[in-house]
């Protein structure tokens, strides 16, 4: 049954009514509480680390005594005792060891060898300081390593092969034009005629220069803006054809 409450000073609160009632959860309780408590205590041992907490005493009548110890005495110890068995013996040798003469003369034969090896060469080595601090000169990178190769001084072999699929590049495509100027579907250009289209270019080139560097400054009308885009497309076309014409000394047309 809950309880009546008549509120404060609110006019809304003068109507009595009851308060409303709070449900609580049951609190939650793990079935396997038990067994983890039992399996906690199971692995320990009362008084095994601090001790009791309180000293047990003797009781009256074991009073203490002249060179008498309040310790514990330690547990005796059992003593060591042989055992009975034995090992079977070791088995005797039924072949008898005789050490061989050499009549080898060490000595002699170490002189020989001496005598008959070639020195050590030493390890070449370069001082980089004036206490005399030295380095090895083969892994410090200041002996020219590259000279002493097999291969040097000789052209690679991908460049031979190269030169070879050019050339033969340029075998094929003389065939082409020589069959194709046979037939009569191509001629040459001849050189007079290719410097005189080369200079009228240039010629060219130069007055839409002219004419470009004498624009305004500040291109803020669109006239201007549309003619100068103009004459950069019509330098950039000739300056293709240019470029086109010197990088190839001989011309062909069909």
């Amino acid at each position: 049954m809950g309880v009546t409450y008549y509120g404060g000073e609110n006019v809304d609160d003068l109507v009595p009514r009851s308060l409303p009632q709070i449900h609580k959860n049951k609190i939650y309780h793990s079935k396997h509480s038990q067994q983890v408590k039992e399996e906690r205590s199971r692995g320990k041992h009362d008084l095994r680390t601090m001790g009791h907490l309180k000293t047990p005493l003797n009781p009256p009548k074991d009073f203490l005594k002249s060179r008498d110890r309040t310790r514990t005495p330690k547990p005796k110890t059992p003593t060591f005792k042989y055992s009975d068995e034995r090992k079977p013996p070791v088995p005797r040798a039924t072949v008898q060891h005789t050490p061989s003469q050499n009549d080898k003369n060490f000595i002699k034969e170490n002189a020989i060898s001496t005598i008959r090896s070639t020195a050590k060469r030493p390890i070449p080595k370069f001082v980089d300081s004036p206490g005399g601090h030295s380095q090895e000169l083969m892994p410090s990178g200041m002996y020219p390593k590259y000279s002493q190769k097999d291969d040097y001084g000789r052209t690679p072999e991908y460049i031979n092969r190269r030169k070879k699929e050019m050339a033969e590049a340029q075998k094929e495509y003389d065939a082409y034009v020589q069959e194709r100027l046979e037939s009569g579907m191509m001629k040459r250009v001849p050189d007079a005629e290719r410097t005189r289209i080369l200079e009228g270019l240039k010629t060219n080139w130069n007055l839409l220069h002219h004419q470009y560097q004498g624009l305004s400054v500040i291109t803020d009308t669109i006239p201007k803006r549309n003619r100068k885009e103009m004459l950069e497309r019509e330098m950039d076309i000739l300056d293709k054809d240019i470029k086109q014409i010197e990088a190839h000394p001989i011309l062909y047309i069909s």
